[in-house]
């Protein structure tokens, strides 16, 4: 949990707390670390495009698309 506000905590792991934010989500798409043209020099150094990638919780970030467009192919994902 974090907190927000006045000390209030977020209940990440209470399902209404995520079904209200993404019903509230104007943007379509959330990456909560980086979003992939932040990353894409790690990744592409990193991360052989022949590889397996398991998307663990992707939930709506875009990042996961990102990487399908540029080549990675074999995306798995786990929401």
């Amino acid at each position: 949990m974090t907190l927000k506000g006045k000390g209030q905590p977020q209940a990440y792991g209470d399902e209404t707390y995520w079904d209200s934010r993404y019903s509230n989500e104007t943007r379509g798409s959330f990456d909560w670390y980086q979003n992939y043209m932040g990353m894409s020099k790690l990744i592409n150094l990193h991360l052989p495009k022949t590889d397996k990638v398991l998307m663990v919780g992707c939930g709506n970030a875009g990042i996961s698309l990102s990487l399908s467009y540029h080549a990675h192919q074999k995306l798995m994902f786990f929401i």
